[in-house]
């Protein structure tokens, strides 16, 4: 295997793993540098994603709320809702509405006016926003992080912000910074829904890739859910009724999205487990008439081509043993490569 395939290998993506490119980067310094590179740049990103996706908000029971005379229940946690946090003019003295629900009565608080004017800039990063095309690898996963950090950086700001407001106003408007809380996890839940994906993953990868954005999405509905229960608190608490009957009411919505999804959830983990079998009966095939030929052809094939496949062919075990079904189709694809070279050496 020479340097140019091996550097290809590398920036495919077709492979989580290099182990089957060992032998080459073992005594090829420059390859072994490229892929260190690679491995750095996915570990940075990942960091800066995992970062991202897991932002969460402030303690809430340590914020400074009325006791409710009757505690409302929990929702379940949940996925859906695409909601995009839309707010008035900062500049006017009062708003009139936030995403889902109108907003109360009276001159804005600075406190609270200072977070929604985040809120405001958080709901302009766009997660779309991104121009892939003529872009390498490298310069993707650049612009993906710092799209990603922008929008992190934002997300806290905002949380905090609100979490100081909390501490200097009247009940009415901690209820509107509790629901500024939960408009900002809901549109980071939107953002990680229907984030863009690098176009350089294959389309088994890409479909993982969706499934990570939507189990974090989950985690900042769980924020937002805890959000709406102090908002609902605050309102039962201070006599606004109608208000926290429109609270409650956000939350079960949120909790039809929550229960939808998780059929789906069930349903594409069901498929995905019956795609990965299809594949894998193939793949075991494949593999028995690999270990074949190679018996059959060992001195017709060189001994580093022979050691490359047996690589291959373990780490598909491996794959198979512990039923990571997400990456049976590059593995099988790996399989149909080296086993038509092997076809083609040994016919």
């Amino acid at each position: 295997m020479n340097c140019d395939t091996v550097q290809n290998r590398l920036m495919d993506g077709a492979t989580s793993s290099f182990s089957d490119l060992e032998p080459h980067l073992s005594d090829c310094a420059g390859c072994s540098a490229f892929a260190d590179r690679i491995l750095a740049a996915e570990a940075e990103i990942g960091r800066e994603l995992d970062a991202f996706m897991t932002a969460r908000a402030p303690d809430y029971d340590r914020l400074p709320i009325p006791e409710p005379r009757r505690r409302y229940g929990m929702h379940a946690l949940v996925l859906g809702l695409a909601t995009a946090a839309v707010l008035a003019l900062a500049a006017l003295p009062a708003l009139q509405g936030t995403p889902g629900h109108p907003r109360a009565s009276g001159t804005v608080p600075d406190a609270v006016l200072a977070a929604d004017e985040v809120l405001l800039e958080f709901d302009e990063i766009d997660m779309n926003d991104i121009d892939l095309d003529g872009l390498t690898r490298k310069e993707e996963d650049k612009a993906m992080r710092d799209l990603l950090t922008a929008k992190a950086t934002t997300l806290k700001k905002g949380l905090d912000l609100y979490g100081e407001a909390m501490d200097s106003v009247g009940p009415e408007w901690q209820m509107e910074a509790a629901l500024g809380m939960a408009d900002l996890h809901v549109g980071m839940a939107d953002g990680l829904e229907n984030m863009i994906h690098p176009s350089y993953l294959t389309e088994e990868q890409s479909e993982v890739y969706q499934m990570a954005l939507e189990d974090k999405a989950w985690v900042q509905k769980e924020s937002a859910l805890e959000a709406y229960e102090i908002a609902a608190k605050i309102a039962e608490e201070s006599g606004f009724d109608d208000r926290a009957d429109e609270i409650l009411a956000l939350s079960d919505e949120l909790e039809a999205e929550q229960e939808a999804r998780a059929i789906a959830s069930e349903q594409e983990e069901a498929e995905l487990v019956e795609r990965g079998k299809a594949v894998e009966a193939e793949m075991l095939k494949r593999m028995a008439w690999t270990r074949e030929t190679l018996d059959r052809c060992q001195d017709e094939i060189d001994a580093e081509s022979i050691e490359e496949i047996e690589q291959v062919l373990e780490q598909a075990q491996k794959v198979i043993e512990a039923e990571e079904y997400a990456m049976y189709g590059d593995i099988a694809q790996m399989l149909k490569v080296y086993s038509g070279g092997l076809e083609e050496a040994c016919p």
